[in-house]
């Protein structure tokens, strides 16, 4: 079972207090999950503990925008930098505007539903916090990340239209959604761990790329290019599509019985541990290529 914000399906794993503002589909009281919780939820760094809860519909006044005016600096927890004034929950939708003050500082883990970043505004996550988002992710000018102990949980849409950088973190893919935008993105490490992953643009990998147990990364017409090691040998995961992995560094390549639909070698020395490619198998006349 799951809870509906607005249009978004947000995982409820234990019943709590019920949600004003709210209904079931039943006419039975919502509740809000202790993974919602920022104390609790830094216990578990993944969205994909998962339990059935029923559907609820989310009123607009829970579900509301949480704009960032800095007014008093860069610190995303303080109260007065947002309007209206409170720090964004998972049920918050999240602009950050082109502003001359733009977030930058973290005492607990950031998190909202949907996250839009305007064109020319910026937020950074550094210091090993985490970024977790119920809903979707709009790049249109700079996310930055700086530091590899972070990371990026979404559960919802990536769509990239600005400039996304790194960092050396990990992205996990906790959702159902596409993967895509206007702008190129490349990720150090991803990880599809829920849900139904659909590229609509390609991406890079400059390190490992796995897909978890019952999740599914569907790579779309597109060719994507990995650096690491592939690993998508859980049972149940699944690589669907008409696209390319294109690797072009040295790695593993596991998927055991989970078929990947089209695979070029192009750069390092890859070595394919019991995997079944349905499509083409490239090796491209680069040197060095193994």
């Amino acid at each position: 079972m799951f809870a509906v914000g607005a249009d978004k399906v947000l995982p409820l794993a234990n019943r709590m207090a019920p949600l004003p503002g709210c209904t079931f589909a039943g006419g039975l009281s919502p509740v809000l999950s202790q993974m919602q919780s920022p104390v609790i939820r830094s216990s578990f760094r993944s969205l994909t503990t998962r339990a059935l809860v029923t559907v609820v519909l989310c009123s607009a006044t829970l579900c509301a925008q949480s704009t960032w005016t800095g007014a008093v600096g860069t610190s995303w927890t303080s109260v007065n930098n947002w309007s209206p004034a409170g720090v964004p929950t998972s049920t918050d939708d999240v602009v950050i505007p082109a502003i001359i003050t733009q977030p930058s500082s973290f005492f607990v883990d950031p998190e909202c539903r949907d996250l839009t970043i305007d064109s020319g505004a910026t937020l950074t996550l550094g210091g090993g916090f985490d970024l977790i988002i119920f809903g979707d992710l709009q790049v249109d000018g700079t996310l930055d990340v700086t530091s590899g102990s972070s990371m990026i949980d979404l559960a919802g849409d990536w769509i990239n239209n600005g400039a996304f950088n790194n960092g050396g973190s990990e992205v996990e893919l906790s959702g159902t959604g596409n993967l895509g935008g206007s702008s190129s993105t490349t990720f150090q490490e991803i990880t599809i761990s829920g849900g139904t992953r659909t590229a609509t643009a390609s991406f890079a990998v400059d390190g490992d790329l796995s897909v978890s147990s019952g999740s599914t990364l569907n790579l779309g017409s597109f060719s994507h290019s990995v650096q690491g090691n592939w690993v998508s040998s859980a049972a149940g995961a699944m690589v669907t599509g008409t696209g390319e992995i294109e690797f072009t560094g040295t790695g593993q390549l596991t998927s055991l019985g989970n078929t990947l639909p089209n695979v070029r070698i192009s750069g390092g020395t890859r070595s394919i541990n019991t995997s079944s490619v349905a499509g083409l198998v490239g090796l491209a006349a680069r040197p060095g290529s193994t």
